[in-house]
Formats: structure tokens, sequence, C-alpha cells
């Protein structure tokens, strides 16, 4: 399979949150992933415009733009966004395996399930802009 390209912009709200989960999971089904693994990074997908559309922005108003590339052996999704910058030190603590934190914490829940959904997930901040860049191995039989 050759690699095969879904492109998103979606308002920074809890319903482009759904609209964008939505249309990734009809992308994924269309190239014949498997639904728990079509389901999985559909929460992902979910769960990082979430995020923006309840921390980053706030009242303000914004889109969220997205980009899902499968390939024949891995899934990369990048979602970008223009809201304040996010405190990369946060980021890297709930970002890092769940094993190393002393403590739970009352947020970062979502992005903990994304790290455990994800093999690999990076927050860059690249000409003003917020990305967060995942990527996971398709399993043999995920397609």
């Amino acid at each position: 399979m050759l690699s095969k390209t879904i492109t998103l912009r979606v308002p920074a709200t809890f319903e482009g949150s759904r609209d964008a989960a939505t249309s990734v999971r009809e992308f994924l089904n269309q190239l014949s992933v498997r639904p728990g693994h079509a389901a999985r990074f559909e929460l992902v997908v979910a769960e990082s415009v979430d995020n923006i559309a309840g921390h980053a922005r706030g009242d303000e108003d914004g889109v969220v733009d997205i980009s899902v590339v499968a390939g024949p052996e891995a899934l990369r999704i990048v979602i970008s966004d223009d809201a304040t910058a996010s405190d990369t030190d946060v980021l890297k603590n709930f970002m890092s395996p769940p094993e190393t934190h002393d403590e739970p914490s009352e947020g970062g829940r979502g992005i903990q399930l994304i790290r455990r959904i994800m093999d690999k997930v990076v927050y860059t901040r690249e000409r003003d802009r917020n990305v967060l860049t995942m990527s996971a191995k398709l399993k043999v039989g995920a397609l």
C-alpha cells in the first residue's frame, strides 16, 4: 500500500474535535484499518483537539490543522494550532512514560492516553504554532 493522506482544518471547539475524529475514522475505514485500531487513532485525534479547545484556546476562536498519513507500516498524525505556546516542561512530564510519574496529576489524562496509544509523541513550537507529531506502527493485520 502506498501512503495515503487526509488533511483537515476544523474549528478549535469540541464540535470540531468530533468532526475531525469522525473524518479520521472514515479515512481509516476506507483503508481497511481494523476497527479497534481505527478507534484508538480516532480517540487520539479527539483528545488532541479537545485539549486545544479546552486548554489552549479557552474562549478564543481558532482553527486546528490535522494531517494523517497512513503508510504500509506506520501511521503519522500531526496536529497544529496557533494558540499560546504550551509549557514545554509540563508537556514533557506528561509525555514521559507513565511509570516515571511520582504522583497522579489532576490534568494530563488525555495526553497520557495519547502517549499509551501512540509509539512516539513530540511537541514542538514552529513558526508561532504548536505542533504535536505522533506516530504508531501499524501491527500486522492492522490494514
